[in-house]
């Protein structure tokens, strides 16, 4: 038995072809996940973009539900995480005025060369859900095998490298079951490191975005409604006072 959470049509060949399976029974799903609200936005700054998340995490604190702002480079982790450290000053700890220790942090970063104690305290905060840890500003290398609980948001600040990897970091919000959102920024040096089916998804504004993901995976299409789809779908719902739109 072979187990893989996405993996496009070419991808399941290779798969078959490296473990020599004969003419082998494939049973598939669509990884675009039903709890998921996708949209799109054009990322001006950091500032304007990030400010009413400081707002709310000032507010809430460790109420706050969890979120995870994916960057493509370690320089743009550091400056979203100086952002929030810079603005929030002696509350960035729980309890305010703690050690800035990573223990302590509302907010955290974690690249490849982020310090392994470092790493492995994000790792143990996201998987508990008492820790006061809210969210994580992080590259690719916060990948795989992480338990992230309470996770609702999933935010890029630049699209991924390709759709695979979009999905698959996407698919730490809304791990039970809540209704949760994936939120992509472009930016102008973003846009110039991703394949063609990524670029496809970020510009095209007149087709449904979960068809997009889905047609990729060559799976179907499964539809959710208006409201809770996507950014394209929402701009169609007559619902009063539709907050989706």
């Amino acid at each position: 038995m072979a187990l893989t959470a996405t993996a496009t049509a070419a991808t399941r060949e290779k798969i078959t072809a490296i473990l020599g399976l004969n003419d082998p029974t494939i049973i598939t799903s669509s990884p675009v996940k039903r709890n998921i609200f996708f949209c799109v936005k054009n990322g001006k700054n950091i500032g304007e973009v990030f400010s009413p998340l400081f707002e709310q995490l000032k507010k809430e604190r460790v109420k706050m539900p969890r979120v995870i702002i994916y960057c493509q480079r370690c320089e743009e982790c550091a400056l979203i995480y100086h952002y929030f450290l810079d603005l929030l000053k002696k509350e960035f700890t729980e309890p305010i005025g703690a050690p800035n220790l990573s223990r302590f942090r509302l907010v955290d970063f974690y690249t490849g060369v982020t310090r392994k104690d470092v790493q492995d305290t994000i790792i143990q905060s996201f998987s508990r859900a008492d820790a006061p840890l809210r969210i994580v500003v992080c590259t690719v290398a916060f990948g795989m095998g992480v338990d992230c609980v309470g996770v609702t948001q999933v935010v890029h600040w630049g699209p991924a490298s390709d759709i695979e990897t979009y999905i698959q970091e996407c698919g730490r919000a809304g791990r039970n079951g809540e209704t949760s959102r994936a939120v992509l920024y472009q930016t102008r040096s973003g846009m110039k490191r991703v394949s063609s089916c990524m670029k496809q998804y970020c510009v095209k504004n007149d087709v449904c975005r979960r068809v997009i993901l889905s047609s990729y995976f060559d799976s179907k299409y499964e539809s959710v409604s208006g409201c809770a789809c996507c950014d394209v779908c929402a701009t169609l719902c007559s619902c009063d006072g539709c907050k989706c739109k």
